[in-house]
């Protein structure tokens, strides 16, 4: 039987802790069909081009990435596949701060408030849920770093991930946040960690250690 989802655990050789455990209680918890590669690469480009072709080899439906720097909480794969099924998405992820200051939640957005689950320009692809059929619609490479226009028609160098949700939005694709998890999510350098703090969305806070989760309802997540 195919997976459901190929879950793609990048990294450059080192993988923070809080990333490792997240990611123990992830699999552990998940109730849905998924395989899981690890791929390896000092260039993120090289590393994301990777993990879609070993979806695709392996008939996935989704591709879920999760970057070597990120925690999230066991319940993060059921409620992306949920909403992405139940809405159609052709991707849903997390937003999350930069380490390295001023610290900008990793999001290109006009609005000034966002819905639990909502519309948006780009999102970072560091902790994200991919429909494999958008693959079908663009051309390789999907993720490179080149100048390119961004939903205003501007020409600029932007991350692999922003250019990867701008090539999406030009091929007539829908690019979505879930800003409720993204709340839990943090991003790691270190002893110190970030999330965001869902005020705005520029908004964020320190992490010394994982936040917990309240389990006792998983109805509220998933």
């Amino acid at each position: 039987m195919n997976p459901v989802v190929n879950a793609a655990l990048l990294n450059t050789d080192y993988c923070h802790k809080h990333y490792m455990l997240s990611m123990v209680d992830l699999f552990r918890c998940t109730k849905i069909p998924v395989s899981i590669s690890v791929v390896s690469s000092s260039n993120v480009c090289i590393s994301r081009n990777l993990a879609v072709r070993g979806a695709q080899e392996q008939k996935a439906e989704f591709l879920f990435f999760v970057d070597n720097d990120i925690s999230c909480p066991p319940f993060t794969l059921d409620r992306l596949y949920r909403k992405a099924v139940d809405l159609n998405l052709d991707i849903i992820g997390c937003v999350y701060p930069m380490i390295s200051p001023p610290h900008e939640i990793l999001i290109k957005t006009e609005k000034e408030k966002l819905e639990e689950i909502d519309e948006v320009n780009a999102i970072a692809n560091g902790l994200c849920l991919i429909r494999m059929s958008v693959f079908d619609k663009l051309k390789e490479p999907y993720f490179i770093y080149e100048p390119s226009p961004d939903v205003t028609g501007h020409i600029n160098v932007s991350t692999e991930d922003y250019q990867f949700c701008y090539k999406m939005k030009k091929a007539g694709m829908s690019v979505w946040v879930d800003t409720k998890l993204s709340m839990l999510v943090g991003h790691w350098s270190g002893k110190l960690g970030l999330r965001w703090a869902g005020q705005s969305p520029s908004v964020c806070e320190a992490l010394w250690q994982p936040i917990g989760y309240d389990l006792a309802d998983p109805s509220k997540w998933i």
